[in-house]
């Protein structure tokens, strides 16, 4: 677990895999002037070709999982983030190759009927062996039994809930504006609810069924339904 600090305006942005992180720290980083280089232009390492580094590997202000119980212990503090339906996050990760060859760590094996076995994987494997693109959103989101989130965006609801983002910044100490947000990184692939079959569907439910309830607990509904009613 990671997340970002900003200790003018005192909130925590939490990382979910998947939840537009990319194109988020990227914001960050023109706003907070900090010198990156855009996201695939061969300088996501640190230092490769002599050049500054990605979003990933630039030095925005990031704490560990061990930072985040004492900042929220110590008061004053807003956690924020962003989580998406968890579906689609699986058809993002699929399509993302960075995220589907650390899936082979949990056993996948790309074939010719790659989705399937990709859901079966997810499926079979418990939350601390599975990658975490594909794994339950709320174990970034806790610690020590802990919710973290003060208030949670919907992916879905970009780019309209940035201005909001940036009014936030703004009111919890004044600066300029972030700059809009730009989708980097952007998978391409039809609509995620096309890919599942109903059995899926109804595996998936059951898979994400913890998380589902967590979320609802917390004001953010999402639905898993049998066929492709709206969710």
């Amino acid at each position: 677990m990671k997340f970002l600090h900003f200790d003018k305006q005192r909130i925590a942005w939490l990382l979910v895999p998947k939840t537009a992180s990319t194109s988020v720290k990227t914001a960050f980083l023109e706003w907070l002037a900090i010198d990156h280089c855009p996201y695939g232009d061969g300088s996501d390492q640190e230092g490769d070709a002599g050049r500054a580094p990605g979003p990933h590997k630039a030095a925005l202000p990031y704490f560990t999982e061990g930072h985040a119980l004492r900042l929220r212990n110590r008061g004053g503090w807003l956690f924020v983030g962003m989580v998406r339906h968890p579906l689609a996050r699986i058809v993002s990760s699929y399509h993302d190759p960075v995220a589907l060859l650390r899936l082979v760590n949990s056993g996948f094996q790309i074939g010719a009927d790659g989705f399937a076995e990709a859901v079966d994987v997810i499926c079979r494997t418990p939350d601390d062996q599975l990658d975490h693109h594909f794994g339950p959103q709320c174990q970034h989101l806790m610690r020590g039994g802990v919710w973290l989130p003060d208030h949670l965006w919907k992916f879905e609801n970009l780019p309209s809930v940035w201005l909001e983002i940036q009014t936030l910044f703004n009111s919890r100490a004044p600066a300029p504006l972030m700059p809009p947000l730009r989708h980097e990184r952007k998978t391409d692939h039809l609509p995620w609810r096309s890919y599942f079959t109903p059995d899926q569907r109804a595996r998936l439910a059951n898979r994400f069924a913890g998380e589902l309830h967590t979320l609802a607990e917390h004001g953010v509904h999402y639905t898993i339904p049998e066929n492709d009613d709206a969710v």
